[in-house]
């Protein structure tokens, strides 16, 4: 019959449990880091198409609401997601608004979408230049 000194003093194992213990913890820290990179660079991404889009616009280089959306369309290069882009030609201001769902946008999602909200928006708004 073995004493609880004994017992206490036994280390076998202990590397096990403390594997066990501290996986998952590593684990989550992984999956919450590589979310917040995909929704940075998502978000970082929309805003640079929409930018782009925008700019293509006010200098006459894209003329309709189509080709304004196709051409974001198009530049957005993050796999198949569901972007919805919204384009406003109706006054001397041209505006591209581009946006997505957090679950289309992270990897896992949920982690960020009880503080983020429902969906990322990039929406930019410039000036139409005057063609001589």
């Amino acid at each position: 019959m073995r004493s609880i000194s004994t017992f206490l003093g036994d280390e076998t194992g202990a590397v096990t449990i403390e594997f066990v213990l501290w996986v998952p913890i590593f684990v989550g820290l992984l999956v919450f880091v590589t979310d917040a990179s995909v929704i940075y660079l998502t978000h970082s991404e929309m805003w640079s198409v929409a930018r782009d889009t925008t700019r293509r616009m006010t200098t006459g280089e894209i003329t309709t609401v189509a080709e304004a959306r196709d051409y974001a369309a198009a530049h957005l290069f993050l796999g198949n997601r569901t972007y919805v882009i919204d384009t406003d030609t109706t006054s001397a201001d041209m505006n591209v608004t581009i946006a997505i769902g957090l679950d289309g946008a992270a990897i896992f999602g949920f982690f960020f979408e009880p503080i983020l909200g429902q969906s990322l928006v990039a929406s930019v708004t410039m000036r139409k230049e005057p063609l001589n």
